[in-house]
Formats: C-alpha cells, sequence, structure tokens
C-alpha cells in the first residue's frame, strides 16, 4: 500500500518535471485557435480580400482581352502580380491564424523553452513501449475523441446544411449573386460552428491532459519522504530555513519593543530592548536585539515610543551575543542592568517632578 502514487506532487517535483519539458500540454487547442483566429480575420478582412481578388481578376481579363499574356514578359508580370495579390489577401490571414495557434500553447504552459524536450529519448524507439502507446489506454483515449469529433462535425454539418438543401429549389432561377450570397452566408455559419466545436472539444482535451500530467506526477508516500530528507540535507534550502527564521524572529522582537523599558546601545552598532515589571517580570528581559540595519530600527522605534536610549557599549554587546530575544539577562550583569534601570526610573521621576512643579 505505502508503494501507491496517492500522494500529490510537490513543488520540487513540478519544477523539475517543468525542466524536463513535462507540462500539462492538450494537442487540441492551438489547432482549434488557429482555426478561429483565421475565421475572424476572414470575418474582418473579407471586403479587402475581395477587392484584392476581383481587382487581380479584372485585370487579367483585361490583359487577355489586349494580349499581353501572349508575351513571356506578359506571363512573367501576371506571375509576380499574383503572388503579390495572394500575398496581400493570405499573409495577414496566417499571422492571426498563428497567433491564435501561439496564444493556445502559451495559455496551457507560459512561456516555457524546455532543451531538454527537444533531447532524443530512448524510451521512444523501445518497441515494447510503442505496441503498448498503439493498443494501451492513451490510444482508446484517442480514439475516442476521434469518434466524438467526428459525430459532432456530422451533426453541425447537418444541422447547417439540411435547411439549405431543402430551400435549394427556391435558388434555382434565383440571380447568381443571390445564390453567391446564401452560399457564403452557409459556409461562414458552417465554419463558424465548426470552430465552436473544436473549441468545446479543445478545452475538453486539456482538463484531460491536465488530469493526465496531475497523475503521471503521483509520489508514493515513500518518494515524499526521501526528498524531504534529501532537501532538509541540501545546504542551500538549510541557509534559506534559517534566513528566513531569522528573519521571522527579527520582525516579531521588533513588534516587541514598544513594550520596552529601555534600550541599551553600542551606540550605533548594537542596540538591545530590555523589558522589566515588577509585577510580571523575575528579572529583565530581553525583548529584541539588533546590529547595524536592525539597531537603527530599533533606536527608531524606541524614540517614536518616548523609550529611552541609554548607551552602554560593553553591556550592549555582550547582551547582544548572550542572549536571545524573550530570554532573562543572566545574572552577572544584573548589577549593570540595575544601575541602568535607576537612571531611568531617576529620570521618569524628575519628569514627573518637574511637570507637577510647573
Amino acid at each position: 500500500m505505502s508503494q501507491e502514487r496517492k500522494e500529490k506532487a510537490t513543488p520540487k517535483k513540478r519544477e523539475d518535471a517543468r525542466k524536463k519539458g513535462q507540462l500539462a500540454r492538450g494537442t487540441e487547442l492551438p489547432t482549434a485557435l488557429i482555426f478561429l483566429g483565421a475565421l475572424v480575420a476572414l470575418t474582418i478582412l473579407g471586403d479587402h480580400i475581395f477587392f484584392e481578388l476581383g481587382g487581380y481578376v479584372r485585370g487579367l481579363g483585361n490583359k487577355i482581352i489586349i494580349g499581353q499574356t501572349l508575351t513571356e514578359r506578359g506571363a512573367h508580370l501576371i506571375i509576380i502580380e499574383a503572388v503579390k495579390t495572394l500575398a496581400l489577401v493570405a499573409v495577414p490571414v496566417i499571422l492571426i491564424g498563428v497567433t491564435g495557434g501561439v496564444a493556445g500553447n502559451v495559455v496551457q504552459t507560459g512561456f516555457t523553452f524546455t532543451p531538454a524536450a527537444l533531447k532524443p529519448k530512448p524510451e521512444k524507439f523501445n518497441p515494447v513501449a510503442n505496441i503498448k502507446r498503439v493498443f494501451g489506454l492513451d490510444a482508446i483515449v484517442n480514439l475516442s475523441k476521434s469518434s466524438i469529433k467526428l459525430a459532432l462535425f456530422a451533426a453541425v454539418a447537418y444541422g447547417v446544411l439540411a435547411p439549405m438543401v431543402e430551400n435549394a429549389p427556391t435558388l434555382i432561377n434565383a440571380p447568381v449573386g443571390t445564390v453567391a450570397t446564401k452560399l457564403g452566408e452557409t459556409l461562414f455559419h458552417l465554419a463558424l460552428r465548426y470552430g465552436i466545436v473544436m473549441f468545446a472539444l479543445a478545452i475538453a482535451d486539456y482538463g484531460y491532459a491536465v488530469y493526465k500530467h496531475e497523475k503521471s506526477l503521483r509520489m508514493t508516500k515513500q518518494e515524499v519522504r526521501d526528498e524531504f530528507k534529501q532537501q532538509e540535507g541540501d545546504p542551500l534550502i538549510k541557509g534559506q530555513r534559517r534566513r528566513s527564521a531569522r528573519a521571522l524572529v527579527q520582525k516579531r522582537s521588533l513588534a516587541e519593543v514598544p513594550d520596552a523599558t529601555v534600550v541599551v546601545t553600542n551606540p550605533t552598532h548594537f542596540a538591545v530592548a530590555l523589558r522589566y515589571d515588577r509585577d510580571m517580570d523575575a528579572a529583565p528581559q530581553v525583548v529584541a536585539k539588533g546590529a547595524d540595519i536592525i539597531a537603527k530600527k530599533i533606536r527608531d522605534i524606541a524614540m517614536e515610543n518616548e523609550i529611552p536610549l541609554v548607551e552602554n557599549p560593553p553591556l550592549a554587546r555582550a547582551l547582544y551575543r548572550m542572549v536571545e530575544p524573550n530570554q532573562m539577562v543572566p545574572v552577572e550583569f544584573f548589577g549593570a542592568v540595575a544601575e541602568i534601570l535607576a537612571y531611568v526610573y531617576r529620570k521618569d521621576v524628575e519628569q514627573v517632578e518637574t511637570v507637577g512643579e510647573v
């Protein structure tokens, strides 16, 4: 039971798979977006396309009438104009369609380039593996998708073309322009419905690709434990965790500075915030400490909250090196700390007396 792959993939497993080019990617979405993009381009540029093609046909007709096509130079010019006209007509449609295809890939995998995915894989040349692919679950799923797609396309074609076939007798004596317009509208509706069906199937195909990808990344409990142990032993990971832990402790310590009784400074390199409340503390306690930038933050917070700053470099250095936040001051420093607290209390009393006299 322990070897069953039921555990979700860890971030490391996902990143490793991504580097190898193993991503959830449906094959239908780019194709659907290429088709829809080309259809949108034809809709927007339809008038321009007919204008260019009509102009070319009219010009070709005039050249035939006056005999320009009979010369080598005339034939050469006609070919050049044909290529130019086709480029003006086709390039915008192709560009929009290709943009749709690129968007279909980006939506699924992001802007990801994985050289490992381009390397030849020996397993692809394994006949046993190839036989399994041909007769395996994926082959059945692909056959089912093709059957569903064919059935839906047939249903769409019947739904669009059946009314036209029924109305065909009424178009027999209609003007050519009317017939062409009706035929164009029918083909457009058919293409639009094909595009919608293709897009819906592409979404379902992508959903299946995501499910299949997630299933392939599942891990056993043992694999999760092994990966955790491996990361625990990674010096880089350990260093990152230590830095994160220190940053968290510093953040919490700075939040305690407003409750301090006094801040002992170096005066610039070290700062140690001490708290002593006779009703709550058995002995003076370090609530925060820091060096350089953190020391400046402690001093700034102390000044904002009118907490006394007392310079005592030897005591500040000793407390910084020997005592962690939320720890009591060691007995050997009681005398020095008591003198500082007495000084702070005297200053408080003097301020109160001065205010009283005023």
